[in-house]
């Protein structure tokens, strides 16, 4: 910690500082930046954003992840303002809401204000306008100027998001030249380094010049940072690669805990742990083996299996006898047994309901929180024949009896919750999976899974687009589509609580995503009940690249909205199906004259003559502009049943159907 300290400092002084931090599992990794960014970043003057790596299916979703992490903490800082400045805002009788001062702030004219600041003396700057009062409120926080810079840099839209390098200088060098005041820090945290999913996939090759990018970025823009990232040996040799020609990088290898520490922590846990639990505990420690006795995770996750065993055996009226360490506290995996039977024997669910959930819990993303929803949309129990709120109060009943034995951390302030040590995690997908390759193509999925939910719920387009363009050559391609078995059913779960607007932005978003399974998506939105939204899903079917889109074009010229099959009708000319024609022919009479309009044209661009005596009676509609199309369509296929009909239109009413008859009888031969 004290190392920690120093590089800190130096960071506030203004050399940028990297520092590396590499431990087996249940080493404490994450637990010893938990408690630095806690107890040691708490000054205002330190802006700290935590990022979990272990989520990040591509190295532009790590930077995304970053992204979204600087927006939150930017809007933190900025509420704080907007509270601190109500007197203010007051007083220039103003009725801005967060997003209005917001907004003032980020278009302030920051560097005519330093002059200001500099120049008057403290009397003149109380006897200034109220409004530059207020921008010297937000000065003279240490990050309010730099909050509202970022926040200006990371609303902008991003055409594309894989250029996420030049989008990272131009907010490290919006930041350097607003200014940061004396001790002012950027605190970087990545965490969970330690991914089967990525190490399964040549981590080094996939991330090292990923970290060289981001370090190069920001020893250009000169501003004071400090990076620390968390993971084994053998997850971060990409970024000790990066850091090798770095002066200001250091990499502490977490040891075991000394004899003194290690004193200290067990007597701690000791009066942790129940008391019918402590007198069990003594003797199954005495018989660890030594190798696990020095690791944190491993004798916290000993000691909890020694309490639930305890737990168990009053639940059963026994009294507790005998040693339980020979089989608790052999390895992780035989502790970790101990926990599950022993949720499960206290669970009053089904035995399917539990073994599904605990699947879904052994591959969420470590040091991720969630909340009873989020779970409820990844958890298909209706699946296993529950209703929703069966399945809520089942499920919730079930995250209670894994927090009282440790299997998950419960936030009573946020009501989420969030995996334990990532130690337990990999013991339970290990107890799962057993063989390595099955476990790593499940991670890979389930992973690829959660990304494209958050995306596509979001509605972000241009990064799902530049997500799905990363992957072209690499293995996760393959993963893009064999993640549909866990993907569909949270799909559909989250359609549900999803509101007219959001439905409607997810429709948009559907397009870009080149995946067989993003059909099924659609069609489950060309069910919706607004118009707009099966209107929507319609379009993003025609955006569709590579994929078979017929059945369900088809299926929407069936759509009670005229908008609706319109657009089908525009997809459908271009796609080559035998029964393609023969559907156009009977759009020609469509209750909507635009549908009959777009299907005379598709049939002049087909070149089929089946359509000859359609168009002809098409040429006689009320309709002008049908009329018109039928006209241009009978001139593209040149065949001599039309010529009566097109002469008989060199007398129509419309100017444009006549022309077009003209030019349509121009093409036959003479």
């Amino acid at each position: 910690m004290e190392s920690l300290d120093a590089h800190l400092q130096a960071a506030q002084e203004g050399t940028p500082q990297y520092v590396l931090l590499e431990g087996a599992a249940g080493s404490g990794k994450s637990s010893l930046l938990t408690e630095f960014t806690l107890l040691r970043c708490r000054s205002a003057k330190l802006f700290v954003s935590r990022v979990n790596v272990d989520g990040c299916i591509s190295e532009w979703a790590c930077v995304s992840q970053l992204f979204d992490e600087l927006r939150v903490r930017s809007e933190a800082v900025l509420k704080r303002l907007y509270d601190d400045s109500k007197r203010i805002r007051k007083a220039l009788s103003t009725d801005w809401d967060e997003e209005a001062f917001r907004g003032f702030l980020m278009s302030a004219d920051w560097a005519k204000l330093q002059e200001t600041a500099e120049a008057e003396t403290r009397e003149s700057r109380e006897r200034a306008d109220v409004l530059t009062q207020l921008l010297l409120l937000a000065r003279e926080h240490p990050w309010g100027v730099g909050a509202a810079t970022m926040l200006d840099v990371l609303m902008r839209p991003q055409p594309d998001p894989s250029m996420w390098q030049q989008h990272w200088m131009v907010i490290l060098e919006a930041l350097k030249a607003k200014g940061l005041p004396s001790g002012a820090a950027l605190v970087l945290v990545f965490d969970q380094l330690d991914s089967d999913f990525q190490i399964g996939q040549d981590s080094a090759s996939l991330w090292a010049s990923f970290w060289q990018s981001f370090i190069e970025t920001i020893a250009a823009a000169q501003i004071p940072v400090l990076v620390m990232w968390a993971g084994s040996a053998r997850s971060t040799v990409s970024v000790r690669q990066a850091l090798n020609s770095c002066s200001t990088a250091a990499i502490y290898p977490l040891e075991a805990l000394a004899n003194e520490d290690e004193e200290q922590f067990l007597r701690r846990l000791q009066r942790a742990l129940p008391r019918d639990a402590q007198s069990a505990w003594q003797p199954s420690l005495s018989t660890m083996d030594d190798t696990l006795r020095h690791v944190p995770g491993h004798v916290l996750l000993a000691a909890t299996s020694v309490a639930a065993q305890v737990d168990m055996q009053k639940k059963s009226s026994s009294s507790f006898s005998g040693d339980p360490s020979n089989s608790v506290l052999s390895g992780v995996d035989q502790s970790l047994e101990v926990l599950v039977q022993a949720s499960r024997a206290r669970d009053m669910s089904d035995e399917a309901v539990f073994d599904h959930c605990l699947e879904v819990l052994a591959f969420l993303p470590p040091e991720t929180s969630w909340t009873v929803d989020d779970l409820m949309q990844l958890c298909h129990l209706e699946t296993l024949g529950l209703e929703p709120a069966d399945g809520r109060d089942a499920l919730e009943a079930l995250l209670g009896v894994w927090v009282r034995y440790g299997l998950l951390q419960y936030d009573g302030y946020a009501e989420s919750y969030m995996m334990g040590q990532s130690l337990i995690q990999d013991g339970l997908r290990r107890r799962l999976y057993p063989n390595e390759a099955a476990r790593l193509e499940v991670i890979s999925r389930r992973y690829m899974a959660a990304s494209l939910l958050a995306m596509i719920q979001k509605g972000d387009g241009a990064a799902l687009s530049a997500l799905c363009a990363s992957f072209q050559g690499r293995p996760q391609a393959d993963d893009l589509s064999g993640s549909a078995s866990v993907i569909l059913p949270a799909f559909r779960n989250m359609m549900r609580t999803m509101t007219k607007r959001e439905r409607l932005q997810v429709a948009a978003v559907l397009g870009v995503l080149p995946a067989p399974f993003v059909v099924d998506m659609l069609q489950g939105l060309m069910q919706d009940e607004e118009d707009q939204v099966r209107s929507r899903a319609v379009q993003s079917l025609t955006e569709l690249e590579g994929v078979d889109t017929f059945p369900l074009l088809l299926e929407a010229l069936d759509d009670a909205n005229s908008d609706v099959r319109w657009i089908a009708t525009r997809a459908l000319i271009d796609v080559d199906a035998a029964a393609t024609v023969d559907t156009l022919i009977r759009l020609l009479t469509d209750e909507d004259k635009e549908v009959g309009r777009v299907a005379a044209e598709g049939l002049g661009r087909r070149g089929d003559q089946r359509a000859v005596p359609h168009l002809i009676e098409a040429i006689q509609d009320s309709y002008p502009l049908l009329r018109e199309s039928a006209a241009v369509a009978l001139g593209l296929l040149a065949d001599q049943r039309a010529v009566p009909a097109l002469q008989e239109c060199l007398a129509d009413d419309s100017q444009k159907v006549r022309r077009s008859a003209e030019a349509a009888l121009a093409r036959f031969p003479t």
